[in-house]
């Protein structure tokens, strides 16, 4: 059902935005884009490519490299068997979204919450920074990667921000595992990884590109966008346009809070707040829970780091202040009802029927 609604979606996308007057980040900033052709979402890549839809299988890919590692069941009444701290995740790459019950398990007693989610899994935990490639193959033969390097600060388990450039190289150990497991495959291979003390370590692969190719438009290279359409349609790549597929790099910034959030900024309004502090387009809400601690709820893009960090405290400032402005307005209002209340009691002290409604404590 979730899969024909997105198809429907993705095909009257362009439509609605129009007569909505929405601005659609992914369509609107740029004349060049990623193929139709391509596949970008991980539940359409696991039916699309059955010969390497393995590699979905988290657990899969922690044994490859001989992580400590097993199905979450294993761990029902054996919860010291381990060394703790662990993580936990959802087993199947295809049926997860986000960053939704990857957990950093602390103790036995965190543990317990857990332990009967059967479609989950655990590994040892790897303490350091995240990374990420986006491989583009034809045949199996890796044609073209793009690089990310991410924070070592992060929110929870999850990075602040990423620098992306074409000059940025893979770890010869996520090339090795690329080629050695994913066969004959042509399309995208996103490869996620921590970088411990003995090297990276993948903890997530899927065969289509990051945030559905969002960071390959805001290159905005026609070449690049010329040879991804041919090697979808003609199998072909073309290995002369390295220099024209080259660009200015640039950094990816994720705002987060630790609030509830109880208002929505509208659309447009955020639209005029962040275009304000970033002339790079492609912006969005962006939702990525970080554990048990808070969520991701924007990112934006910036060509300065020093002045992307400012846009960063800044947006997060602004959404914290409208969630308080939200909680006063609630505030203010519940209280002229009490006085309405009082009021027309006065005026007819019969006892008559009201709707129940909650107290609010400020």
């Amino acid at each position: 059902m979730n899969d024909y609604i997105l198809k429907n979606a993705k095909i009257n996308e362009e439509s609605w935005c129009n007569m909505m007057n929405y601005k659609n980040p992914y369509l609107d900033p740029y004349d060049h884009h990623i193929t139709d052709l391509a596949v970008t979402t991980d539940s359409e890549a696991y039916r699309s490519f059955p010969d390497n839809n393995h590699i979905y299988d988290k657990l899969f890919v922690a044994k490859t490299q001989k992580l400590k590692c097993g199905p979450l069941q294993q761990l029902y009444n054996n919860e010291d068997s381990v060394k703790y701290p662990i993580f936990i995740k959802p087993r199947y790459g295809h049926l997860s979204g986000g960053s939704k019950l990857c957990i950093k398990i602390k103790d036995q007693g965190e543990l317990k919450k857990y332990i009967n989610n059967h479609s989950m899994m655990w590994s040892e935990f790897i303490d350091g920074s995240e990374g990420m490639t986006d491989f583009i193959l034809l045949h199996g033969r890796i044609v073209h990667q793009l690089t990310f390097i991410y924070s070592e600060d992060q929110h929870g388990t999850a990075d602040q921000w990423k620098y992306i450039s074409p000059k940025t190289q893979p770890y010869p150990e996520i090339v090795d595992w690329v080629r050695e497991h994913i066969n004959n495959h042509t399309g995208f291979v996103n490869v996620q990884y921590r970088i411990s003390n003995n090297g990276p370590k993948i903890i997530e692969v899927g065969l289509r590109p990051a945030r559905s190719g969002m960071y390959i438009i805001a290159a905005d290279r026609p070449a690049l966008s010329h040879n991804i359409f041919n090697l979808h349609k003609k199998n072909t790549w073309d290995n002369n346009l390295e220099k024209e597929m080259d660009f200015k790099p640039y950094y990816v910034y994720k705002c987060y809070t630790k609030s509830p959030i109880l208002y929505m900024i509208p659309h447009h309004i955020m639209n005029a707040i962040v275009s304000y502090y970033t002339d790079m387009p492609l912006h969005e809400y962006y939702w990525e829970p970080v554990g048990n601690e808070g969520v991701i709820f924007y990112q934006f893009m910036h060509r300065d780091h020093k002045k992307g960090l400012h846009a960063k405290k800044m947006i997060e400032f602004i959404f914290a202040l409208m969630q308080l402005n939200y909680l006063r307005v609630l505030h203010r209002s519940h209280r002229v009802e009490r006085v309405d209340r009082r009021r027309e009691f006065r005026k007819n002290p019969t006892p008559i029927i009201h709707r129940v409604t909650v107290p609010f404590s400020w």
